[in-house]
């Protein structure tokens, strides 16, 4: 599979944690960092996830968030800032 687009890197993030995916979440948020999403797109589709999937999605959603700032970590640790 070719790399996938931004757009669609934020898609597949919003649908793994709309349906509760827990066991592939951090994956779509590393693969929405490396496609060029910002924090704030990737927050906001997370956001977006967690209204529209309710009660079922807050965990996986709380995964993403976590994901997401350990990945940044991750980044800011490895360019030395």
């Amino acid at each position: 599979m070719a790399a996938m687009t931004k757009k669609d890197a934020l898609l597949t993030l919003g649908i793994a944690g709309t349906l509760g995916c827990d066991g592939c979440i951090e994956h779509h948020v590393e693969d929405a960092m490396e496609a060029g999403a910002t924090h704030d797109e990737i927050h906001h589709t997370i956001e977006l996830a967690r209204h529209i999937g309710g009660r079922p999605s807050g965990d996986c959603c709380d995964e993403a968030e976590e994901a997401l700032e350990e990945a940044e970590e991750a980044l800011e640790e490895a360019s030395g800032a």
